[in-house]
């Protein structure tokens, strides 16, 4: 219950508001067809309670945030955090350190001067003598880059070899197929020349037969008359009693 006490409070003392008339409207205000001082009355009080949240919302958020950070500061160490102070480099002016670097000078004085002459490159200046490690790194990778063109080699090797073979194989069958393709275009060609000559012999011998036919002279047949019309034999009193019988026998 004391939680809750505490929330009110505090959404209370977070109102912005200078007095009632901001926040609420008289009892007696029309709500179905307001007046335009109503309405920009109410869209105001709208704003303001927008307002009021988002305010709302961000003391929330930020108060949370303190409290997370108070408890990761609980946890930290101080004496574990690096030093934030920028360090100071040491002079050394000691003549025993000045012996120490004065060929190293020399040498610095020596490649100047050489640069100047033209005698050293830029190149050379910068690239350090290899050591025995950078000479047996690069035999190494001389090593392996022969290893592996001989590889290639011997795969294109194989290769040509094998398109050599494929080569050979498909002409012995193409010599094999063409006498074959040959022999069966020579039968189909006799074979329509045949044709063609059984074709031509009956168109030959039509005409002869036809020739024939006119030579012939025609016949005289003499014309036949038409047969007389079939009358039953039988009695037409028969037919009647066998089809009408309660007549007959009235």
């Amino acid at each position: 219950m004391v939680d809750n006490n505490e929330a009110v409070l505090f959404w209370l003392e977070q109102e912005p508001v200078d007095g009632v008339d901001f926040v609420y409207l008289p009892a007696d205000t029309p709500m179905s067809r307001p007046s335009p001082k109503v309405s920009y009355q109410m869209n105001k009080i709208k704003e303001l309670r927008k307002q009021r949240a988002v305010e709302r919302l961000k003391a929330y958020h930020f108060e949370q945030c303190a409290d997370r950070r108070r408890q990761l500061a609980q946890c930290v160490v101080r004496e574990e955090l690096p030093n934030q102070h920028q360090e100071v480099y040491e002079k050394v002016d000691s003549a025993s350190h000045l012996k120490e670097v004065i060929p190293d000078v020399l040498q610095l004085l020596d490649d100047i001067q050489r640069l100047k002459e033209g005698s050293l490159t830029v190149d050379a200046f910068r690239q350090p003598e290899p050591t025995e490690e950078d000479l047996q790194a690069k035999q190494k990778r001389a090593i392996r880059e022969k290893v592996k063109q001989s590889y290639s080699d011997c795969i294109d090797e194989k290769v040509n070899e094998q398109q050599h073979n494929l080569k050979q194989l498909y002409n012995h069958r193409l010599s094999l197929i063409v006498p074959q393709q040959q022999q069966q275009q020579q039968q189909q060609q006799q074979q329509q020349q045949h044709h063609q000559q059984q074709q031509q012999q009956p168109q030959q011998q039509q005409p002869q037969q036809h020739h024939h036919y006119q030579q012939q002279q025609p016949v005289d047949v003499a014309p036949t008359p038409p047969l007389p019309p079939r009358v039953s034999q039988r009695d037409p009193r028969e037919r009647i009693a066998e089809e009408y019988p309660s007549r007959t026998q009235s």
